[in-house]
C-alpha cells in the first residue's frame, strides 16, 4: 500500500515539476522486472500486425515470449504503443509523447509525423512530464529497445473516462498508420485486479472473449485496466481489416510466485493480422 501511494505521490510531483529541470530524452519507468532473455523467434502467427501484452514486471518472461513471436514478423521500423494513463496526469483525453527514449545503450526516436498526425485529430495532445512513471508504457519501452532498437516510436496514454466519441477522432489516423509497412499497434494491458484465480479466470475468459470477437459496444464492465485504451486498439484494428486474434499465452500473478492462494493480476498476449 506505502509503495502504491509513493508511487502515485512521486508521480504527482513530476508533473508539476518545471520542463526545464529535464533533459529531453526520456528514461522509461518499468517498475521492477524480473530477469529475462531474448529467445528464438517462433513462427506461431506469422504476419502479425498488433499485439496485447501486459505491463507488469513480474510478468517479464511472458512479455518476453510475446515479443520473440512478434520480431518474427519481418522488419519492424515503427511501433505505436498504446497504455492506460493510470494516474491521469496528462491533460486531454489522450497524451503523447515528443521525445526519444532512453532504454540502455539505445535511443528511440519518436515517429514526430505520427505523432502530428494524432494530435491533428483531436482530443490528444503532447506531454512529456505524464510519462515520467507510467509503467505502462515505461516496461515496453525497455522491451522495444532491446527487440526494436531501430524503430521509431509512437506512444500514447489513454484516460479510462476518455469517451468514444473523443477517441473515434483518432480511429482513422491511427488506421492509416498502420497501413503504412513496418509499423506494428501494441496494446499494453493487464486483465482482472485483486481476485482469485479461479475468479480472475472466469473473468478473464470473459475479457478474451470479447476482445478478440471486437466487440467494442460492451467493454466498461471488463475487469481490465485499459478500457478505453483497448476501444481505441480494437476499433483502430477494425478499421484496418485486422480481424485475425490469437491467444499466445494466460498466466497470473499467483502463477508466476507459486501462491495459488492470494488474490491476483492476471495476464495475457495476443496477436492480430
Amino acid at each position: 500500500m506505502f509503495i502504491k501511494f509513493f508511487t502515485a505521490a512521486l508521480a504527482v510531483l513530476l508533473c508539476f515539476a518545471p520542463a526545464g529541470a529535464w533533459e529531453n530524452v526520456l528514461t522509461p519507468f518499468a517498475g521492477e522486472m524480473k530477469p529475462w532473455s531474448r529467445g528464438t523467434p517462433v513462427m506461431a502467427f506469422p504476419g502479425a500486425r498488433a499485439g496485447i501484452a501486459p505491463h507488469h514486471g513480474l510478468a517479464s518472461e511472458t512479455i518476453a515470449r510475446f515479443y520473440d513471436n512478434l520480431s518474427a514478423s519481418g522488419e519492424i521500423g515503427r511501433v505505436i504503443l498504446i497504455g492506460p494513463d493510470h494516474f491521469k496526469a496528462g491533460r486531454r483525453p489522450v497524451t503523447l509523447c515528443p521525445i526519444p527514449w532512453r532504454a540502455g545503450n539505445t535511443i528511440l526516436e519518436t515517429d514526430a509525423g505520427a505523432i502530428e498526425a494524432l494530435a491533428r485529430e483531436g482530443g490528444a495532445a503532447a506531454e512529456i512530464l505524464p510519462f515520467r512513471l507510467e509503467h505502462s508504457i515505461g516496461l515496453h519501452i525497455v522491451f522495444i529497445g532491446r527487440y526494436f532498437p531501430n524503430a521509431k516510436v509512437a506512444a500514447l496514454m489513454v484516460k479510462n473516462n476518455a469517451t468514444t466519441g473523443e477517441l473515434s477522432k483518432l480511429v482513422p489516423a491511427l488506421s492509416g498508420l498502420l497501413a503504412e509497412k513496418g509499423t506494428i499497434l501494441i496494446l499494453s494491458m493487464d486483465l482482472s485486479h485483486e481476485k482469485l484465480p479461479a475468479e480472475a479466470e472466469r473473468e478473464d475468459d470473459k475479457s478474451l472473449e470479447r476482445i478478440l470477437s471486437f466487440s467494442t459496444e460492451n467493454l466498461r464492465d471488463l475487469d481490465i485496466d485499459a478500457r478505453a485504451a483497448t476501444w481505441l486498439f480494437l476499433e483502430a484494428l477494425k478499421h484496418r481489416g485486422i480481424k485475425d486474434g490469437l491467444i499466445l499465452e494466460r498466466t497470473n500473478s499467483g502463477e508466476i510466485i507459486s501462491r495459488p492462494d492470494l488474490p491476483c493480476t492476471s495476464y495475457a498476449t495476443a496477436l492480430f493480422r
